[in-house]
């Protein structure tokens, strides 16, 4: 019984000791090992007689039964392959799952050394007598209870702990989700408000545009009423050219026809003639620059009368449009202004949570941890 508790007590401080990761590899290592090999277990078995101290292959176990027909940890005789050859179904999932993943989970190692204690005291067992067996076992049975309603405890522990954990994650998630619904939502105002500018930034595009367009058609009538003025002008020297032309000719005919005697008379009629012809065409050409500074002048009181109109139309629009942005970007600024307060609210409501989680505003209880009762 000694033996056993001592045991017990050095497998303790064994596995209290094994924590480093090249430690926790040999300790999995010897779990698995085959006996006879030395590698981790293939088709895992144990004999009848050592049980899980005499873990190896199959195939190592049948080639050294087949050869000797003895065991190879206790050398006991007349060993058979179908009785005494136990298939380990434990070992062979912890040596699978090692083989697939290159760890062992907890409940794994404990069951191996389960095992592997069993083995043990079932070879104490046969050394010691009948009342002492008893005494033993009884011992071994209270261990055993204890060592359940331990687990039990810690399997509560383990469950209290995940749900707690659990509640955690859904109140992260929970406020995440928030954060995210909150964020979309902004995004959702902004890209109106964004639309919004948008369209009256078109709208000024297109008013500015119909105001070009009608300062366009201004200017061409003016080049219009420019070239009239030239075409007149034009005319007058032509028509001039004309006449000068006209009563060469007839000067010339009149000559030729009635050379020397004919000279004076013709000088006369042709100065005669000339001097009607400048009246009526000088005439003719007060007439018409009289209708055309007519003409002109109204034209130009009217281009006056719309240009002043236009003028009026234009500061008046700018005024409404200097208002409208002067209101945007008050607008602007506010929702801006909201926009960091809002911010500024989340910050330090996150910082408050987080405060909280960590205990920093010692609103948590400590949580401490003991392995005596």
């Amino acid at each position: 019984i000694h033996f056993y508790k001592r045991s017990m007590a050095d497998e303790e401080l064994k596995s209290q000791e094994e924590t480093s990761p090249e430690k926790l590899t040999s300790t999995w290592l010897t779990l698995l090992s085959c006996s006879l090999c030395g590698s981790v277990c293939r088709r895992a078995v144990t004999s009848s007689c050592c049980g899980s101290a005499s873990q190896a292959c199959r195939s190592c176990a049948v080639k050294r039964v087949t050869a000797g027909r003895t065991c190879w940890i206790c050398q006991r005789a007349d060993l058979k392959l179908d009785e005494d050859l136990v298939n380990c179904e434990k070992l062979r999932e912890a040596c699978s799952w090692f083989r697939d993943h290159g760890t062992l989970e907890s409940h794994q190692v404990e069951e191996l050394r389960e095992l592997n204690n069993m083995s043990i005291r079932s070879r104490k067992l046969k050394k010691l007598g009948d009342k002492e067996k008893e005494m033993c076992r009884e011992m071994l049975k209270k261990e055993d209870s204890k060592r359940e309603k331990l687990e039990v405890e810690e399997q509560h522990e383990r469950d209290k702990k995940e749900r707690e954990e659990k509640l955690r994650r859904e109140e992260r998630d929970d406020r995440r989700r928030k954060e995210r619904e909150k964020r979309k939502e902004k995004e959702r105002e902004e890209k109106k408000k964004r639309e919004e500018l948008k369209k009256i930034l078109e709208k000024q595009r297109k008013e500015a545009w119909e105001k070009r367009k009608r300062e366009l058609a201004a200017e061409k009538i003016l080049e219009e009423e420019r070239k009239k003025v030239k075409e007149l002008e034009d005319i007058e020297r032509k028509v001039d050219e004309r006449i000068e032309n006209i009563i060469t000719k007839l000067v010339e005919e009149q000559l030729e026809m009635q050379k020397k005697e004919i000279e004076s008379e013709v000088l006369k009629k042709v100065r005669t003639a000339r001097l009607k012809m400048e009246k009526e065409i000088k005439e003719e050409i007060l007439n018409m620059k009289k209708l055309s500074q007519e003409h002109e002048k109204k034209r130009k009181e009217e281009f006056e009368k719309y240009v002043i109109e236009t003028e009026k139309r234009l500061e008046e629009e700018r005024k409404e449009i200097a208002e409208e942005r002067l209101e945007i970007l008050a607008e602007r600024e506010q929702i801006e202004n909201e926009l960091r307060k809002q911010k500024k609210r989340e910050e330090k409501k996150l910082k408050n949570e987080q405060s909280m989680i960590l205990g920093k505003d010692k609103s948590r209880p400590k949580l401490s941890f003991s392995l005596n009762k």
